[in-house]
């Protein structure tokens, strides 16, 4: 930990000098008699990983015997837990006796520090405490580090009045978070409404209605060319993944590319501009984007391209609208799928070409609208998520 000067009267103390720090342990999985008991038993997953939070309750227990049998030690309420492996910076406070598996550090403290107060000090510090852990695969920070950790430490009462403090303003701050998500449900709500608004018009307005099979012309899945041919990747053309789609209408850049030699060898198939790709397999079934130029996609997806009566921008906004529908056509199976013939059995309703231009210009202009908001509250959310780091900041150099 980096010194700075203290206010008069606060001091640097190791954590080891204010703290007992011990570890915890997991009784033996395969035994019956270890599980099941009263003891609350802590897994760092249970914690919240952007907030303070006092526990009574887990979702594991184990009996008397089972925290005998382990390394974990029982720790009495007031107790600071740590995670201190892998997802390092989770902090809870124990609101009952309870144990912990070996992912905590746990710090009983002693009467000159307020448990709250090292609860607060230890999120402000944790990606310095992470830096103990150095760069592995398993991250771990030993106690032995810890103890020998430093922090400020100011007299008791006034490590009070810096928690109080601290809590007032966070408080104030999860509320701005909350309104924040409840802002951010209401946008994500807008294009869903629209959607509905425009096609549920299709039966009171006289639009028409066919199988998506008699309006395209052209129907064709993706392939992957072999993985290990460098030959077939890094080139000029453009190869959409699942991943790649739901970020805007259009398709104009993919994560990854594919050569000539890839087409040529007919390692991969083309889909020409205006093509409707759609993800007909997998966990993000149902995400559609319109191909900007000639593309080419892997096997999750399938290009469809319209003849004259549809517009490819009335497709793309028809393909949103039945998203809920589609994938609930495919739900049956342990992967979603829904393959061509799925596809072109769908049935859709669509309106003159004149009607499906308006359509397109208004839900445009909506959705550019949309896209404004939410980067509006993206910054804002930004801004919010740093009042927090800031009051700590302030509140550990004696400023709050």
């Amino acid at each position: 930990m980096e010194r700075y000067e203290l206010p008069k009267d606060w001091r640097w103390v190791r954590l080891g000098e204010v703290c007992e720090i011990v570890g915890g342990g997991t009784p033996r999985r395969n035994d019956p008699k270890f599980w099941g008991g009263d003891i609350v038993w802590l897994t760092p997953r249970e914690l919240p990983t952007d907030s303070i939070t006092e526990v009574y309750e887990s979702d594991i227990k184990i009996t008397e015997e089972g925290l005998r049998s382990s390394s974990a030690r029982p720790l009495p309420p007031g107790t600071v837990v740590y995670s201190s492996r892998a997802t390092i910076g989770k902090i809870a406070i124990a609101g009952v006796p309870l144990a912990t598996n070996q992912g905590f550090a746990n710090f009983t403290c002693q009467s000159d520090i307020f448990n709250k107060y090292l609860a607060h000090c230890l999120r402000w510090l944790t990606s310095k405490i992470q830096n103990l852990a150095g760069q592995t695969t398993f991250p771990e920070v030993k106690k032995s580090d810890l103890k020998l950790f430093q922090i400020p430490l100011p007299p008791l009462p006034e490590q009070r009045r810096i928690v109080a403090r601290i809590e007032e303003l966070v408080s104030r701050i999860e509320e701005a978070k909350r309104l924040r998500r409840a802002a951010r449900e209401e946008t994500d709500a807008i294009m869903p409404a629209a959607l509905y608004e425009v096609f549920s018009r299709a039966n009171t307005q006289g639009w028409k209605q066919s199988k998506v099979a008699e309006l395209i012309t052209d129907i064709k899945t993706g392939t992957t060319p072999p993985s290990k041919e460098t030959k077939y990747y890094g080139g000029n053309i453009q190869w959409f993944t699942p991943g790649d789609l739901g970020r805007s209408k259009y398709l104009i850049k993919s994560n990854r590319t594919l050569t000539a030699t890839a087409i040529k060898g007919k390692k991969a198939k083309t889909f020409k501009e205006g093509t409707i790709l759609f993800v007909g397999i997998g966990a993000t079934l149902g995400k559609v984007g319109i191909a900007a130029a000639e593309v080419s996609s892997n096997q999750q997806i399938t290009g469809l391209y319209f003849g004259p009566a549809i517009i490819p921008d009335f497709a793309y906004y028809w393909f949103r609208f039945k998203y809920d529908y589609i994938r609930l056509l495919s739900s049956a199976v342990t992967l979603p799928i829904i393959n061509q013939d799925g596809l072109k059995d769908l049935v859709m309703e669509f309106p003159p070409l004149e009607e499906q231009r308006r359509i397109v210009t208004y839900l445009d202009r909506l959705q550019v609208k949309v896209e404004k908001l939410r980067r509006l509250q993206e910054e804002i959310q930004k801004e919010i998520d740093a009042m927090t780091s800031a009051i700590l900041d302030k509140a550990f150099r004696g400023e709050l």
